[in-house]
């Protein structure tokens, strides 16, 4: 998953 620009769901593809 990348949800980029959303919620730290799992807090690593995310990177926020």
């Amino acid at each position: 998953m990348e949800i980029v620009g959303f919620e730290p769901t799992q807090s690593k593809d995310n990177g926020f």
